[in-house]
């Protein structure tokens, strides 16, 4: 409730890709492999497992409201000579 009462509205955006070969940042080896038994998510030793996405082919970018990772979010808007950032407001240089 306070991040909602804190923050302006925000767009998030979800990407949809097809992966085809991820590794774990643990042990570094496939993630799909039988010999990596890690869990996305966990900690180990002080570092959390994650995947690494080595290649994948993207299908969609969508806007979101309920994202899996809050860090997706479109930061600028605007149209024309109109840009700004969404977060504070504040006027951005036209794009090029």
């Amino acid at each position: 409730m306070i991040e909602k009462i804190i923050f302006p509205p925000q767009i998030f955006v979800s990407a949809g890709m097809i992966v085809e070969n991820q590794k774990c940042s643990i042990c570094h080896k496939e993630y799909s492999d039988a010999d990596c038994d890690h869990i996305k998510g966990k900690i180990y030793m002080g570092k959390i497992c994650k995947f690494i996405i080595e290649k994948a082919t993207l299908e969609h970018i969508a806007m979101v409201t309920n994202p899996a990772y809050k860090t997706c979010r479109v930061i600028q808007s605007g149209y024309g000579e109109n840009y700004c950032n969404i977060m504070t407001l504040k006027p951005l240089p036209k794009p090029s």
